[in-house]
């Protein structure tokens, strides 16, 4: 059992792990979080260099339920949230970088074992969506799980 917090930052530092791996595609790239400057689409962030590549880790929940009641008044409720991260990569090179960095992420979350923590990663997909502007993007997408216990 995580609370929302937890799970928040549990997601945030797989990716920001992963992200930032010694030898990665990416190990250098900025990686832009949800509420900050560099949000339009395509726009390349501060500090981008070169390469014009980066990435946008956004999660957001979809649903929260209640999934059973406890005899010693704690209710448990299940969590579903939906992580999104893109890879943006300039435009012409045929995507090969935004796949090598999308690759990054997809390893991160696949190979992620979090029995412990209460928090896994389903229905992780690469999709690819082509040109957005000066850039190739992909959005690495799945979906978040996690229970969470309230005392009543």
């Amino acid at each position: 059992m995580t609370t929302y917090l937890e799970a928040y930052d549990l997601v945030a530092g797989v990716v920001r792990s992963a992200w930032t791996t010694a030898g990665t595609v990416t190990e250098e790239l900025p990686l832009q979080w949800d509420g900050v400057r560099g949000e339009t689409p395509g726009e390349s962030p501060i500090g981008s260099g070169d390469s014009g590549a980066f990435g946008r880790f956004t999660l957001r929940t979809s649903s929260r339920g209640l999934e059973a009641q406890g005899g010693e008044r704690i209710r448990r409720f299940g969590t579903i949230a939906n992580l999104a991260v893109q890879v943006f990569a300039p435009w012409g090179d045929g995507g090969d970088l935004a796949r090598r960095m999308a690759e990054v992420v997809l390893g991160a979350l696949d190979g992620y074992v979090g029995s412990s923590s209460g928090v896994w990663f389903d229905e992780v997909v690469p999709l690819e969506l082509g040109r957005l502007g000066d850039h190739y993007q992909i959005n690495v997408a799945a979906v978040v799980r996690y229970q969470t216990r309230r005392a009543i």
